[in-house]
């Protein structure tokens, strides 16, 4: 009984969270798209009034994210900002904001990911020479999202015994990524949002004769604006339901 209490009080916690983590988000993001100069800044800062300090590490992720580029995002109190900040793939966030470290009353962190507090007066001048540091240091080439993959294959190949057979690979995370594949001029067909909020995308991949039925989290947006054609980056996995097992790309 107590278990089930504590396991209630966590899932309403985390559904205040996650109203908290939209909420700002949905401000930074308003302020990125009427505001960033993508061709000339390094990164994006954004600062809000009174937003809430234990989610905007949170929200800096999910820009750095959308937008390839490194993210800070300060919230105001008086005079004084809290900011988190998070890189992108071969950015040290760490070192170009050490670059700055006169104007923070506070300043902690790691390559990819920092904290800091400063006078809020001085967060214009941060952004300046932030985006700077970042376009002096680095070609501009960074921002451009890459993804590796370890091979090129065709849907055919992706069934019930082959997805076993990876699984043997398994557990897979940081120190063991999945295997991703590449699948060249698939056809998406029956693409539909799915998910809280049509967060993910659900679709039918057809290449050559095989059809295999796929899911796309966080791209539930792209539901009706996908090209007929695409070359897709997928791991294969088995999705199970009312008993019968098939592999699926994810």
């Amino acid at each position: 009984g107590r278990a089930r209490e504590l396991a209630q009080a966590l899932h309403e916690e985390n559904a205040r969270r996650r109203e908290l983590e939209a909420q700002v988000f949905a401000q930074a993001l308003a302020k990125v798209e009427a505001e960033a100069d993508f061709l000339r800044q390094g990164a994006l800062v954004v600062m809000g009034e009174g937003w809430n300090t234990g989610v905007i590490g949170l929200v800096a992720s999910r820009l750095a994210e959308r937008f390839h580029f490194p993210a800070l995002v300060l919230s105001r109190e008086g005079e004084t900002c809290v900011g988190s900040a998070r890189s992108i793939p071969g950015v040290n966030i760490y070192a170009m904001l050490d670059a700055c470290r006169d104007l923070f009353l506070r300043f902690g962190g790691h390559e990819q990911a920092a904290g800091l507090t400063m006078a809020a007066r001085d967060v214009p001048a941060l952004s300046r020479r932030l985006s700077r540091a970042i376009r002096e240091a680095y070609d501009s080439e960074v921002f451009l999202p890459k993804t590796r993959y370890d091979l090129e294959l065709p849907l055919s190949v992706v069934t019930r015994e082959a997805t076993e057979h990876l699984q043997a690979l398994e557990p897979t995370g940081l120190a063991n990524p999945a295997p991703v594949f590449l699948a060249r001029d698939a056809q998406v067909q029956d693409m539909r949002p799915v998910g809280r909020e049509g967060a993910h995308l659900q679709c039918a991949l057809y290449q050559e004769g095989a059809l295999r039925e796929a899911i796309a989290f966080g791209m539930g947006g792209l539901a009706g604006s996908m090209p007929p054609r695409v070359d897709v980056l997928f791991s294969p996995e088995l999705n199970e339901w009312k008993g019968t097992v098939t592999p699926q790309c994810v």
